[in-house]
């Protein structure tokens, strides 16, 4: 409807100026190249219009959270899919102790990523994850599963796949932190209410007292 109304005006608009120019110069005895400016100003004049009121109207109806939540829906799912390639590498792997290394930073990612979806404003509090430190785990993951897989060991090779391992290690406890930061404000919260509800039931007077005293005895 919005369209065609505008189509509308525009024709209109349009028909308007054209019989203007020869009313403006027959009629009321302008010049003809006035003329001629003022049929062809009254649709610019028109466009113009419209599309200043389109524009005033799309500025007011912005809403920068929802454009903030299309980003972080977009960052949710792209770590989704690098998380599923940092799980599908643990069953590239033979060694017990490669899968339970690269299945911890699996189950830490993807804590991280179940907090942000479930209250997304929460991006803004791990977004270094998100952006640097996701990414380089994928990468040392992808590399340390393909350095395992090799037939040959070569005391460079050994001494490479350890000092992955040992970083694989301080990734897993950098992702660990990052998990208890965020959910530090949860834990105060539940403290909060635990010592509220501890406190009522404390002061909460006693049933026994309002009970008679047995005189059969």
């Amino acid at each position: 409807m919005k369209i065609i109304r505008s189509l509308f005006l525009f024709m209109f608009s349009g028909l308007v100026g054209f019989v203007s120019m020869p009313i403006s110069f027959f009629w009321l005895n302008i010049p003809f190249i006035q003329s001629v400016l003022i049929g062809i100003g009254i649709p610019a004049v028109t466009v113009f219009w419209m599309g200043g009121r389109f524009l005033w109207k799309r500025m007011r109806n912005v809403d920068p959270y929802r454009e903030e939540l299309a980003y972080v829906k977009y960052q949710l799912k792209e770590a989704n899919k690098k998380v599923a390639a940092i799980g599908a590498c643990r069953y590239k792997v033979r060694s017990l102790t490669a899968w339970m290394k690269i299945a911890k930073l699996h189950k830490l990612a993807k804590g991280i990523i179940k907090v942000v979806e479930e209250e997304p404003v929460r991006y803004r509090e791990v977004q270094a994850f998100f952006t640097q430190h996701l990414p380089a785990t994928v990468t040392l993951v992808d590399r340390y599963t393909f350095l395992l897989k090799q037939p040959v060991r070569s005391i460079e090779l050994k001494e490479s796949l350890r000092e992955a391992e040992l970083l694989l290690d301080e990734m897993a406890e950098s992702s660990r932190q990052v998990l208890l930061d965020s959910l530090s404000n949860d834990m105060m919260s539940l403290e909060v209410e635990r010592k509220m509800l501890k406190q009522s039931f404390e002061y909460q007077p006693s049933d026994s007292a309002d009970l008679p005293e047995n005189t059969n005895q």
